[in-house]
């Protein structure tokens, strides 16, 4: 129930019980077309009726006494001057800024979604609802740069040696013991297992996450064609593989499945994140708008008065 209705009604049943006089009743009169009722000047539309019925799950008939309410109290307050009370003035311009935001949404609402739109959040989400096929391995290289041709052949000698060393082995634990204990000559070896990767070399690691918007973390794409040409079944192993990084040796270890969640669902999934962002274009539309037209001009010690107004702790009740 509307909260100042409720204790309206309260105080209104204790001034029965206690024989005080009942309020006027109200005259059934006619009024101009759309209106449902009038308190002083105050005209009560039927389009108002119809929001708060909807937004407050009530019938018509409720909906109306508590417009009819509101009204009365609001003449009330007005005629005891509290329309000019400082805190009441900001309450009301926090109601005038919310009707604005809600009139955005709805209007970024009134659309179907485009292609364009919910492919452009589907990216955002892709691990979750377009997530193909991804592969897990691990490795072994033997690290030389591309500008260092001696490094590199020595390089690629130490992962001739690592390929014979790890053949047949199962599981990475295996794998990267046999891939250290290979005599690197001088060449740095790392050997680590490696999150999974797409064909078109995007990480597809479900745990370790990027921040939603963040850029897609990707693998060298050398590593990923051998990875997706050479290698089919848990365990296939490749031999010596170049890479920026230097001669790599690599064993699948793990093919995780695709998940595409069909595009008719998707787009109900991601209805309220593509209005949100419809809605705010608009906002900052209409903000560079309203700012443009309407000077906003700032307190130059405002600092200092606002330093001495205590922030509130998340403990401290609301007043």
């Amino acid at each position: 129930m509307n909260l100042r209705f409720a204790i309206g009604l309260g105080a209104l049943a204790l001034c029965c019980c206690n024989g005080a006089p009942a309020a006027p009743s109200e005259q059934s009169t006619a009024l101009a077309e759309g209106e449902v009722a009038r308190v002083g000047g105050l005209p009560i539309t039927a389009e108002a009726v119809r929001h708060i019925a909807a937004a407050q799950r009530v019938s018509a008939q409720e909906a109306r006494s508590r417009a009819v309410f509101d009204a009365l109290m609001a003449e009330g307050a007005r005629q005891r001057g509290y329309d000019r009370d400082p805190f009441v003035i900001v309450e009301q311009r926090g109601v005038l800024a919310d009707a604005l935001l809600m009139r955005v949404k709805r209007e970024a609402d009134r659309t179907p979604s485009t292609a364009e739109e919910l492919e452009r959040v589907t990216s955002i989400h892709w691990l979750d609802l377009d997530r193909p096929q991804a592969r897990r391995t691990v490795h072994a290289v033997a690290m030389a740069a591309d500008s260092d041709p001696e490094a590199r052949k020595k390089a690629r000698s130490v992962a001739e040696k690592i390929a014979e060393a790890v053949k047949g082995k199962q599981g990475a634990g295996a794998f990267i013991d046999a891939a250290k204990a290979v005599a690197a000559d001088g060449i740095e070896v790392r050997a680590e297992q490696l999150q999974p990767v797409t064909e078109d070399g995007r990480i597809a690691d479900l745990v370790s996450r990027p921040e939603p918007g963040a850029p897609t973390p990707r693998f060298e794409m050398d590593y990923v064609t051998a990875v997706w040409k050479q290698l089919h079944a848990p365990g296939d192993q490749t031999g010596p593989v170049a890479s920026p990084f230097g001669w790599h040796v690599i064993m699948l270890t793990e093919i995780q499945p695709a998940q595409i969640v069909p595009e008719a669902q998707r787009a109900k999934m991601l209805r309220d994140e593509i209005v949100a962002a419809r809605a705010k274009v608009e906002l900052d539309k209409l903000l560079l708008d309203l700012r443009a037209r309407i000077p906003v001009k700032v307190e130059r010690n405002a600092e200092g008065h606002l330093g001495t107004i205590a922030t509130p702790s998340l403990e401290d009740p609301p007043r």
